[in-house]
């Protein structure tokens, strides 16, 4: 995973530099049992997650060529390369390729001066972030285990609570998140925040969700199993997406291969994607 930022000089040049990222650190095993308890009503929901500050987000699905849109609004924003080869252009002499799972952080002046070479259908996902951000506590991270996802097209995945008394979780495609219309950023999606993870080789036992949280893998991989329909797994590897909507019930189970960095969102219900 490569991380990098976008930042104007006094002199109105850009330059390209790393990114610090203020990711929890994790190792091994990790509890399920607050996600339990917290589904139960035991815990108040979300009393473990730490958001960082976010208020929306969009997605982009671009053609290949020059794309010249990235200030989908004013001020920073840290955008998270989800499928394609993407080149990001910051003045005539500072450049850098990022692949899937990689991401950027362009301040307020350099957002309309950033131009992105796109081959191989590239997605990228947007979010806001605060003129301060990253905090002070945030550190260059490691590039993380790269594992090559098979094909070019992310595996983009909901997963969803059975109906009524049914308590197994279940998943579902999730072609809603990226817009039909090509070069055109999507309408945005409040979110209430986001956090970044650093989790290597571990597990973690059947557990709901307890919060509508969107993953986007960094590095690594992530195997996550459902009991709903057979046993279900599914492989998350840099650029892939999982949206997990199992706030009650069984649950999921986590399998972490590798170093595995992530970021996820949260959104509130009310801004839940409709399902196709």
């Amino acid at each position: 995973m490569k991380a990098v930022r976008v930042t104007t000089q006094p002199d109105g040049s850009m330059a390209i530099g790393p990114l610090p990222l203020p990711a929890t650190q994790r190792k091994g095993e990790a509890s399920a049992d607050n996600y339990r308890r917290q589904a139960a009503g035991e815990m108040p929901r979300g009393a473990h997650f730490g958001a960082q500050t976010s208020d929306v987000l969009r997605t982009i699905l671009l053609s290949d060529g020059t794309f010249k849109g990235l200030a989908s609004q004013p001020g920073p924003l840290l955008t998270f390369v989800s499928s394609g080869d993407v080149t990001l252009h910051a003045g005539p002499s500072q450049s850098v390729k990022l692949e899937p799972g990689d991401m950027f952080l362009a301040d307020g002046q350099s957002t309309s001066k950033v131009t992105l070479e796109i081959r191989n259908d590239g997605r990228l996902l947007q979010i806001a972030v605060a003129p301060d951000w990253p905090p002070p506590e945030a550190e260059i991270q490691r590039p993380g285990t790269i594992i090559p996802r098979e094909g070019s097209t992310p595996n983009v995945k909901r997963i969803i609570r059975g109906k009524g008394d049914d308590e197994k979780a279940y998943y579902r495609e999730f072609p809603e998140l990226f817009p039909k219309t090509r070069d055109k950023w999507s309408s945005p999606r409040p979110i209430e925040g986001f956090r970044m993870l650093c989790w290597e080789d571990g597990w973690m036992d059947y557990h709901p969700c307890v919060i509508n949280q969107m993953a986007i893998t960094g590095s690594g991989e992530m195997e996550t199993e459902v009991r709903g329909d057979g046993g279900r797994k599914e492989i998350f590897r840099a650029g892939d997406i999982c949206f997990t909507e199992d706030r009650t019930g069984e649950g999921h189970l986590n399998r972490i291969r590798g170093a595995y960095h992530t970021t996820a969102f949260v959104l509130k219900t009310d801004f839940v994607w409709t399902q196709e």
